[in-house]
């Protein structure tokens, strides 16, 4: 167990190596809501938790030996502010992100979801961009 859901971290973890689940725990059911590859574009998570405090939406379970990166977030705004493309991959992740555990506890269709995820990118990349000033 890498993070667990419900429990509050302001951190952000960059997966460089190995492979994550990330699952939904819901009234005794687990969902798997994504795999995260050490690497690949998107290879982060805990990034609601730090933009917002939110407690963890969901586990992320290494399925293999991981190395990961933890940033907080005084760590993660210098990232950010020297590089700020980083927001719109990031807001564009988040989006997804959330779009998927809405289909996951919600049971919605794929055409559902993406409508959710464009609808909330905008949004969130102008929160990105105000909470780090840029």
């Amino acid at each position: 167990m890498i993070t667990q859901q419900g429990t509050v971290a302001n951190w952000l973890y960059i997966l460089i190596e190995g492979q994550a689940e990330v699952v939904l725990s819901s009234e005794g059911e687990q969902r798997q809501v994504n795999i995260i590859n050490g690497g690949e574009a998107g290879s982060f998570f805990g990034e609601m938790g730090l933009l917002t405090g939110a407690p963890r939406a969901a586990n992320v379970i290494a399925l293999t030996d991981v190395e990961c990166y933890r940033l907080d977030k005084e760590a993660f705004e210098q990232v950010i502010k020297a590089r700020p493309v980083i927001a719109e991959e990031i807001s564009r992740t988040m989006a997804k992100r959330d779009a998927d555990l809405s289909m996951a506890k919600n049971d919605l269709d794929r055409e559902t979801r993406d409508r959710l995820a464009a609808a909330q990118h905008d949004e969130l990349l102008v929160k990105i961009r105000h909470f780090f000033g840029l």
